[in-house]
């Protein structure tokens, strides 16, 4: 019985713990003394409470053919180079755009090229978020939604995943935590577009967020703009200009032509 229920409401399970479960640990974690050397590290455990959970789904009420999918989405890396050059850019250019906006309010560009060494800490750290987020959800999601909703269903989701981190801010926690959400919410349907013409391989869906990850915190950080919420929501208005932008030239299958092709294993997407 209890297997029954697991497979009816495995994508709720599976969302909602790993919004539960994730806030919890954030939680622990920030009570760390700043100096602890666990602080930082303690991200790492944190960002696979995904994996650890959509692997007990799918163990557990998940059939033969979602974990062939799922260990499809894992392993796809032939994929055009176009779609490499847009998970290393995009994003990172969305953020810099923020940045650049916020020097109208005072804010400063400081940019440390040499931290673009942080990037392979940051495939290995957001590696555990994206095989659950895109290499199970999000198509889980479209089995029910069109992309542009499920997208932004995981987008509410993956803020919510971030809501204790936001919310320990010490300025403006609120103001921290809607910014985020709406960033977030919008790089996910950036990302989806991404994701289903790029043959839903998650490989890519790992380099897009963490070349995010890799300039707006170590590159070219929001901390050392002199107004971070400022910096912060700024890009999180150009990201959402482009998640729109992108919506309104595609229309709510985000480029993909037939809805069969998100739920065939085997299916290539193809873009208009």
């Amino acid at each position: 019985m209890a297997r029954s229920w697991l497979k009816r409401h495995s994508l709720t399970v599976f969302l909602g713990a790993s919004v539960a479960v994730g806030s919890a640990l954030t939680f622990v974690a920030a009570q760390l003394p700043a100096s602890s050397a666990l602080k930082p590290l303690a991200a790492i455990p944190i960002s696979y409470v995904p994996t650890v959970l959509v692997l007990i789904v799918l163990m557990g009420a998940g059939t033969s053919e979602e974990r062939r999918a799922f260990r499809r989405r894992l392993t796809t890396l032939r994929v055009g180079w176009q779609w490499y050059a847009v998970a290393v850019v995009a994003l990172p250019a969305i953020h810099a755009a923020g940045v650049g906006l916020a020097t109208l309010t005072g804010g400063q560009v400081v940019v440390h090229p040499a931290m673009v060494v942080l990037l392979p800490l940051f495939l290995l750290t957001n590696l555990g978020e994206e095989i659950g987020w895109r290499g199970y959800a999000l198509p889980k999601l479209q089995e029910r939604f069109s992309p542009l909703v499920a997208a932004i269903l995981l987008g509410l989701v993956w803020g919510a995943f971030h809501w204790v981190a936001l919310l320990s801010n010490a300025e403006a926690p609120l103001g921290y935590a809607v910014a985020g959400t709406v960033q977030l919410t919008a790089m996910s349907v950036i990302m989806t577009f991404v994701f289903n013409n790029a043959r839903q391989a998650v490989p890519i869906m790992v380099l897009m967020h963490a070349a995010y990850d890799t300039v707006s915190i170590g590159v070219l950080p929001l901390a050392e703009t002199g107004v971070p919420l400022q910096a912060f929501s700024l890009s999180a208005v150009v990201a959402s200009a482009v998640a729109i932008g992108l919506a309104v030239a595609t229309g709510p299958g985000l480029g993909v032509q037939r809805r069969e092709t998100l739920t065939t294993p085997n299916a290539g997407v193809t873009v208009r």
